[in-house]
C-alpha cells in the first residue's frame, strides 16, 4: 500500500510538472515567435514484485508480476509549428516564414542562441538587437550595424541602408526539433548543428506570433487539474487503507 501512495504521489509530480508548462504556455500568447512546449506523461518502468512472505519450492521462481513506480513526464519537444503574422509596420521587425526550423542566430554571454522572436530595436552603438539586448548576428555571425534612417530588409534577409547594402540577416536551420532546448527570454540552445540555409523568406514590417492555443492549453489545464485531483484521492484511500490494516494487527 505504501507503493501505492508512493505511485500515487509520483504521478502527481509529473501532473505538477506538465501544469507549470502549460501555464507557461498561456503566459507567452502574446510574445512574439514563442513557441509552445509539449510533454507526455507515461507509466515508469514496471517493478518486480517478489513474494517474499511466501514459502516456495527451490525451482519456483518467487515472482508475483509487476507494479508501477508511478508515472513521469517520458517525452518533451518543441510545437515549430508557426504562428500567425501580425501587421506592425515596423522598419525593424522581420518575421520568418515559409520555414518553421529557421531561427535567428544572437550573440549572448553563454555563446549563439536562436529566436523567432523578430521585434528587434537598436542599442546606443546602432547594433541590432534583441528586446533583452542581445546582438543580432549577421551570416557572417557579426553583430549588425545599422547606422541611417531608411532600412530596408529584403526577403532573403539583406539589409540595405539609405540605399547602401549592409549586411544580411543569419538566418540558420535547426533540423532536428529534438535538440532544440529552451534557454528562456524566448531564446533555443541547439545542441546540434545549424546548418545554412537559403529556404526561407523574411517579411519586414511584420512579426509572427505565438503558436499557443488558449483553448487547447485551457482544455490540458482543466485535464491535468481533474487527474491531479484523482491522485490526491486516491492517496487518501491508500492511506486510510493502510491505517485500517495497521489498527487489525494490533488487535
Amino acid at each position: 500500500m505504501v507503493r501505492g501512495i508512493e505511485s500515487a504521489a509520483r504521478g502527481m509530480i509529473a501532473l505538477s510538472d506538465k501544469l507549470d508548462t502549460v501555464v507557461n504556455n498561456l503566459a507567452n500568447l502574446s510574445t512574439p515567435g514563442f513557441k509552445r512546449l509539449i510533454q507526455d506523461i507515461s507509466e515508469s518502468n514496471n517493478q518486480p514484485i517478489n513474494r517474499l512472505f511466501l514459502q516456495t519450492d527451490k525451482n519456483e521462481t518467487p515472482f508475483m508480476g509487476y507494479l508501477g513506480s508511478g508515472a513521469k513526464i517520458s517525452t518533451q519537444a518543441l510545437d515549430l509549428s508557426s504562428g500567425g503574422l501580425e501587421h506592425t509596420s515596423g522598419k525593424l521587425d522581420v518575421a520568418i516564414t515559409l520555414n518553421n526550423n529557421a531561427f535567428f542566430q544572437v550573440q549572448t554571454p553563454n555563446g549563439i542562441r536562436y529566436t523567432r522572436a523578430g521585434n528587434f530595436t537598436l542599442n546606443n552603438n546602432d547594433e541590432l538587437v534583441t528586446q533583452d539586448g542581445f546582438p543580432v548576428l549577421s551570416n557572417a555571425n557579426a553583430p549588425i550595424t545599422i547606422d541611417g534612417q531608411n532600412v530596408v530588409i529584403s526577403s532573403d534577409g539583406s539589409i540595405q541602408v539609405d540605399g547602401q547594402q549592409t549586411d544580411t540577416l543569419g538566418i540558420v536551420s535547426l533540423d532536428n526539433p529534438s535538440l532544440i532546448v529552451p534557454q528562456g527570454s524566448n531564446l533555443f540552445n541547439y545542441l546540434g548543428q545549424a546548418t545554412n540555409t537559403s529556404n526561407f523568406k523574411v517579411l519586414q514590417g511584420y512579426l509572427e506570433t505565438s503558436n499557443v492555443n488558449t483553448v487547447r492549453e485551457m482544455a490540458d489545464m482543466i485535464a491535468l487539474e481533474r487527474a491531479y485531483e484523482s491522485g490526491q484521492k486516491a492517496i487518501v484511500t491508500e492511506d486510510n487503507e493502510t491505517g485500517q490494516m495497521l489498527s487489525q494487527l494490533r488487535i
